[in-house]
C-alpha cells in the first residue's frame, strides 16, 4: 500500500512538472513571436525609409546641387 502511495505522489509531482515546462515553453514561443513581429515592422520601416531616399536622391535637382 505504502508503494502505491509513492508511485502515485510520484506521478503527479512529474505531472505538476510536465505542465509547468509546457507553460514556459508556450510562454517562450509567444515571446519569440512578439520579436519576430517585431522586427519585420522595423525591417519595413527601414525599407521605406531607403526606398525614400532613394526615390529622393533621383529628383533633377539634386543632380544640379551635386554637379552631374
Amino acid at each position: 500500500m505504502e508503494i502505491v502511495i509513492i508511485v502515485l505522489l510520484l506521478a503527479s509531482l512529474f505531472g505538476v512538472w510536465l505542465l509547468s515546462v509546457r507553460r514556459k515553453l508556450e510562454t517562450q514561443e509567444e515571446n519569440i513571436r512578439n520579436a519576430m513581429y517585431q522586427t519585420l515592422v522595423q525591417l519595413s520601416a527601414e525599407r521605406e525609409a531607403l526606398e525614400g531616399l532613394a526615390e529622393f536622391s533621383d529628383r533633377p535637382w539634386m543632380r544640379r546641387l551635386s554637379g552631374e
